[in-house]
């Protein structure tokens, strides 16, 4: 016997039965391939935006990259809604702009570090270079005469004692002269040690600034000075040495006085091979005082031994 049917039909569908209507779990692989390129790219330039931007731009350049990155979510939506699971790219979006703060929170750290590393690294050069101007300044002052600014005595006399080593060594020559401004005592009478000094400087830049940058000249004391001339035989220093003389007598002195001249007397010695540097030193001194004997205003050179000694006399003083 058959049950007695009621008329009534039941149908189950199964779950997803209409495929149209269902929305992904997921977007599709290439939909997430581009979005993974574009935070990939992100993220890159995120790393080197922390090191190279300051806050305020490093947030400018996150804005605007997030602003790129919801337009490209929008447009996956608008043109593949059945590839794209719209709330999961928009929770990453949400999840890639809360990390936007973390780095934008960095990236001010970061900068702060840089800005402090950069003041100390100002601060650190412009220290080191009050130190070398201090240096400079300390050197200068150990081996320049403080009135007129060329070499001191000791220095002079330490470069002199190294020729001389040298000229054993290697053979060289060179010669030493020595400087006296005359009657320069009735200069300081007639115009005051002020006057005097003015003198000293003018002499002493006119002999340095025309000689050889290997040749070294230097204040000896008082109104003397000393020159050295490397590699320079006896002829050559005699004519270097008028040289100097000639530019000298031409010097004029209007800031102290019109009619205000002065010259200088120059006695010259070549040094000797295998003797004693202050013995070629004296030699110079006596040459000095025999060109003041002569009348002053000249160079004369001293004998070397078995040699007569060789003089230049100017033209009478006009």
């Amino acid at each position: 016997q058959r049950a007695p049917s009621t008329g009534v039909r039941v149908f189950v569908s199964p779950p997803f039965a209409h495929p149209a209507v269902a929305r992904p779990l997921s977007s599709s692989p290439q939909n997430r391939s581009l979005t993974a390129n574009f935070v990939r790219f992100y993220t890159a330039v995120n790393t080197f935006g922390m090191f190279r931007f300051r806050t305020r731009g490093f947030v400018s350049l996150g804005v605007l990259i997030m602003a790129i990155y919801a337009l490209l979510i929008a447009l996956l939506v608008r043109y593949q809604p059945d590839s794209t699971n719209a709330k999961l790219e928009w929770l990453l979006w949400v999840a890639y702009a809360l990390t936007l703060a973390q780095f934008s929170f960095l990236a001010g750290m970061v900068g702060e570090l840089r800005r402090k590393v950069g003041d100390k690294n100002q601060e650190l050069a412009r220290q080191n270079a009050e130190l070398q101007t201090a240096l400079q300044r300390i050197h200068d002052m150990a081996i320049r005469d403080e009135l007129t600014g060329v070499y001191n005595r000791r220095f002079v006399m330490e470069r002199i004692t190294e020729e001389s080593v040298r000229c054993i060594r290697s053979g060289s020559v060179f010669c030493l002269c020595m400087l006296d401004i005359d009657f320069f005592k009735k200069v300081n009478d007639t115009y005051g040690h002020l006057g005097g000094d003015d003198v000293l400087r003018h002499v002493a830049h006119t002999a340095a600034k025309t000689l050889r940058q290997a040749d070294l000249f230097g204040r000896y004391g008082g109104e003397e000075f000393v020159l050295l001339l490397n590699d320079t035989t006896l002829e050559g220093a005699l004519v270097t040495a008028e040289r100097l003389r000639t530019l000298v007598e031409g010097l004029r002195f209007d800031d102290i006085a019109q009619d205000l001249r002065v010259t200088i007397s120059i006695g010259v010695a070549e040094h000797v091979r295998k003797t004693d540097a202050a013995a070629t030193l004296r030699r110079a001194d006596e040459a000095l005082y025999r060109a003041k004997e002569s009348g002053r205003n000249r160079s004369i050179g001293a004998p070397t031994p078995d040699a007569p000694a060789p003089s230049v006399t100017p033209p009478p003083w006009p």
